[in-house]
């Protein structure tokens, strides 16, 4: 404070010999215009010439290697009618105050320090960063917009920059121009350009780049066109391009995409995210309007809240994540959404994962999908039909609730669980097959699905939550296939309705405790011919005389659409409660494609089919008590002799086998299963050079692997035994 308020002093030279100035001394020196500092000063240091209002020119020697905080704050740095220009050279450190002007730096700048030109709010013209500057600290440039007028115009970053620090030039909402971020940058801080919404043209981050910090180009509106996010590019803040409303496309190669990443990018039309990425952020793609079609690459793992919230234009997904977690509201909104295709290698639909997509109408699940998640499908009031594959085990709590438009769904005949709420609330569902493996349906199951009219109930030990049935108002009859052997305590609790329980066996499956409570007094138990006092000794629940023997037989029709083969009853009238099988006959270069067995009174009414050796080409179905359609389809086959020979090379192994299957080729595109009459027992569109399957449910005996590469196609036999 050697010279501290001297009031009369207007002009100092600091000779050669001084190398550092003390903290304020020469503060508050208000007549002070006139400083000439020496060659050899290297530290300015705080408060050194802050509140000398005089001083309105200055040059800086390159000898400086530190300024220190507010050294040259409240300074009178200009006058009314010729600005003033600061020199500064090889370093630009703690420099911030009220300045008027412009700033020009020197080719020696090594340095912009934090805060250095924090607020210089009549700081104007073009700002050059010279080709020395390696790094630019926090706030640098950080200007409250709010408070200050305009800033400078437009911005050039030198060649050697390597950081750009946090806020460095937040609320420069005066930039014009192009922004362009030499090769050389490899951390961009967070808030860096925070509404610089004064930028235009594209964007383009250089291979150098690994970090940008969360909301780095935040408000950037101008930005237009095509944003590449580089596969150097590994770390990505929060909202770092949010309100980024010019951008039209990006393409994401490596990096996580972090939460509101693009949040309120009104007009990104086209995202592509690539093979590398495995965590979509909460929020990422959030209020995107004009987004019209996402691919959710294999490699994702997990997709946060509200990812693709209000994406109102949203019309198709190709979801491909293996096996990912979804948070419950992440396509909230998406109202649009018609088309979901599920990519082959897909293992699991994830909680939550299309909830309330209220657009969807028919979904085909691959059979690579083995669960179906919680609350998965849960509001898609438009969902007409879902093909669940047989690889599928378990379905979810809620997975299917609400879907009001349902009017089928096959419950394939390996799965094991069904959660509680599964299909709750499914108003037009008419029919419904318990399959034989299910061994938990959880509560209200299929409560409350008002049309449902017929339950084929097939599980041979079954546990059951609270009521699985409840509120089925139009619930008319059970069927009670003879592999039952046990019907669990209160399964078909509250059906009311139920007239008629049709027990297909010839055995009468064990009863727990209120199996059939709640029934009606005038309810009937049919039986088969013969089985009357068998089933009065075990189902006492009905009187002697409620129970009633169906002797009579029912006719058995064929109807085959096209002429791709015959298919053949074992007989052509059965009593109720016996088993009927088909043998089908492709023609040569035919399969069988579809088979179906429903009343012929009403075809909605589906009876199950089971497959009986693949190696024979048997089906089979238990008699129900009225006459049946059998409707068969066949469609063209590519042939798969054995000699067919090619230059693909392809290992399937072991061989033989107990049920899975490697297959390896290079470049593998497709792989079919067909049985020895040429029949197609599995297909599946594949990536990669490797795919596996299970045979396990199927019969013993010899099988064909048709395996299409990028190359040509091969077909390999394979032995299934025991």
């Amino acid at each position: 404070m050697a010279f501290y308020e001297c009031a009369g002093l207007t002009a100092v030279i600091i000779p050669n010999s001084i190398i550092e100035i003390g903290p304020s001394a020469f503060m508050n020196c208000t007549r002070l215009s006139d400083v000439s500092l020496g060659d050899s000063l290297n530290d300015i240091q705080e408060d050194t010439f802050k509140g000398c209002t005089s001083l309105i020119s200055i040059i800086i020697p390159e000898t400086i290697t530190r300024i220190r905080k507010d050294a040259f704050r409240d300074t009178g740095w200009y006058n009314q009618q010729n600005d003033g220009v600061l020199y500064l050279s090889n370093c630009c450190l703690g420099y911030k105050g009220s300045l008027v002007g412009d700033l020009h730096l020197e080719e020696h700048t090594r340095l912009i320090a934090d805060e250095a030109f924090i607020n210089c709010g009549s700081l104007s013209g073009s700002l050059v960063i010279p080709n020395t500057v390696k790094h630019i600290g926090e706030s640098a440039f950080s200007h409250s917009y709010h408070q200050l007028p305009p800033y400078f115009t437009s911005l050039q970053l030198g060649d050697s920059l390597i950081t750009i620090g946090d806020n460095a030039f937040c609320d420069c909402m005066s930039f014009t121009g192009d922004l362009i971020i030499p090769n050389t940058v490899t951390k961009i801080g967070q808030g860096a350009f925070f509404y610089c919404n004064g930028f235009t043209g594209s964007l383009v981050l250089p291979d150098s780049l690994t970090t940008v910090g969360n909301s780095a180009f935040y408000g950037c509106a101008s930005l237009t066109g095509n944003l590449l996010i580089p596969e150097t590019l590994a770390s990505i803040g929060h909202g770092a391009f949010q309100e980024c409303t010019g951008l039209t496309s990006v393409n994401v190669l490596n990096a996580t995409i972090s939460d509101r990443m693009f949040w309120d990018c009104s007009n990104l039309m086209s995202v592509i995210i690539g093979d590398s990425v495995s965590y979509i952020g909460g929020g990422a793609f959030g209020n995107n309007l004009a987004l019209t079609t996402v691919t959710i690459p294999g490699s994702v793992q997990y997709i946060g809240d509200n990812a693709f919230v209000n994406c109102t234009s949203l019309k198709a997904m190709y979801y491909n994540a293996v096996n990912c977690e979804t948070y419950r509201t992440w396509l909230e909104g998406c109202s649009a959404l018609e088309m979901l295709d599920v990519g082959n290698n897909v293992q699991l639909i994830p909680d939550h994962s299309f909830i309330n997509c209220v657009g969807l109408r028919n979904i085909v699940l691959p059979e690579s999908v083995n669960s179906v998640g919680s609350f998965a499908f849960k509001g898609c009031v438009g969902l007409e039909s879902i093909v669940l594959p047989e690889s599928v085990a378990n379905i979810g709590a809620h997975a299917f609730e609400d879907c009001l438009a349902l009017t089928s769904a096959d419950i394939p005949c390996f799965v094991t669980t069904i959660g509680d709420n599964a299909f709750n609330n499914c108003h037009n569902l008419t029919s419904v097959v318990i399959p034989t493996t299910l061994s938990f349906l959880g509560s209200s199951s299929f409560g409350n699905c008002s049309k449902l009219t017929n339950i084929y109930y097939q599980a041979e030990q079954l546990e059951s939550g609270t009521s699985p049935f409840d509120g089925c108002l139009s619930l008319a009859t059970i069927y009670v296939a003879p592999s039952v052997l046990k019907i669990g305590s209160e399964v078909f609790k509250g059906c009311q309705t139920v007239h008629f329980i049709v027990s297909l066996g010839d055995i009468p499956a064990a009863l727990e405790a209120g199996a059939f409570s709640d029934f009606a007094n005038s309810s009937v138990l049919m039986v088969s011919c013969g089985n009357r006092l068998a089933y009065y000794s075990v189902w006492n629940m009905f009187s002697y005389y409620s129970i009633i023997e169906d002797c009579n037989t029912y006719g058995i029709t064929i109807v085959e659409i096209g002429s791709g083969g015959s298919i053949t009853p074992s007989v052509q009238t059965a009593q109720m409660g016996q088993v009927v099988r088909l043998t089908v006959m492709p023609n040569q270069g035919m399969y069988l494609s579809s088979l179906k067995v429903f009343n012929a009174n009403d075809p909605s009414q589906i009876i199950p089919v089971s497959l009986v050796g693949i190696g024979t080409s048997s089906y089979q179905f238990t008699m129900p008590p009225f006459e049946v359609v059998v409707n068969a389809t066949f469609s063209p086959n590519t042939s798969v002799d054995e000699s067919v020979v090619t230059p693909v090379l392809a290992s399937v192994y072991p061989n033989p086998t107990t049920g899975n299957v490697k297959i390896e080729a290079e470049g593998l595109q497709f792989i079919s299963i067909f049985n020895t009459l040429g029949q197609l027992i599995y297909d599946s569109s594949v990536k990669g050079d490797v795919f596996e399957c299970d045979l396990d449910c199927y019969e013993t005996g010899i099988y064909f692997i048709r395996v299409e590469t990028t190359i040509g196609i091969t077909t390999k036999k394979i032995l299934l035994r025991r």
